[in-house]
């Protein structure tokens, strides 16, 4: 079953491992129609690739040769601060999602993941949003925005701007994925990223927050 996006992207897979690399590009090249991806197993082959090509997603390994995720997703995002990097890793910790949520990558999923978790990543990251397949996600997108005040990911994206008008309208989660044309599982992340980025904790505070901003 292919995902409702439709629009031909690019892909790019750094990882070190070549079944992974070829699993997860069938994956992709299975759920979104006429993508394309490329792949490079280290950090130095991926900034180069990247140099020479525009990607709207870098998935990215922690652990490679030559260099690490974390030296390889802050060197890149120095070089196109707009890169929307997802990383798929084996480290399930907070430690490490806070530390390359601060840099600026926009997900972090381990490698076992289910496949809708992945899907559900890419139609967040591809919007905008961030995606963390964490049970923690609103405590960890708050520590790692809040760190430093001044940083601008605190500001709501214009498709989660949809998503809370719909929600001070009391559209339920699966009417706001068929009006959206998003997946429940994308509506449930865009949610938790509202709360995080509003200081709210339910319904009621979202409506108070978006009538504050003059959007209900």
């Amino acid at each position: 079953m292919r995902t409702e996006l439709t629009q031909s992207y690019r892909f790019i897979i750094a990882d070190d491992h070549p079944l992974f690399r070829r699993g997860l590009s069938n994956f992709l090249r299975a759920r979104f129609e006429d993508c394309l991806v490329d792949h490079v197993d280290n950090g130095k082959e991926l900034l180069a690739a990247c140099g020479k090509n525009d990607y709207d997603i870098v998935f990215l390994d922690m652990r490679m040769p030559q260099m690490s995720g974390h030296e390889t997703a802050q060197a890149l995002l120095k070089l196109k601060p707009e890169t929307k990097i997802i990383v798929l890793t084996m480290y399930d910790d907070q430690a490490h999602t806070i530390e390359m949520l601060q840099l600026g990558i926009k997900g972090y999923l381990v490698k076992d993941c289910a496949e809708e978790d992945l899907i559900a990543a890419v139609e967040s990251v591809l919007q905008g949003a961030y995606y963390l397949a964490n049970r923690n996600m609103d405590e960890l997108l708050w520590k790692a925005i809040h760190a430093d005040n001044t940083n601008a990911n605190n500001t709501l994206s214009h498709r989660e701007i949809e998503v809370l008008q719909l929600i001070c309208k009391e559209y339920s989660n699966r009417e706001i994925a068929k009006r959206l044309f998003i997946s429940v599982r994308t509506v449930e992340n865009h949610r938790h990223h509202i709360h995080a980025k509003t200081h709210t904790h339910n319904a009621a505070g979202l409506v108070k927050y978006a009538a504050s901003k003059g959007w209900v």
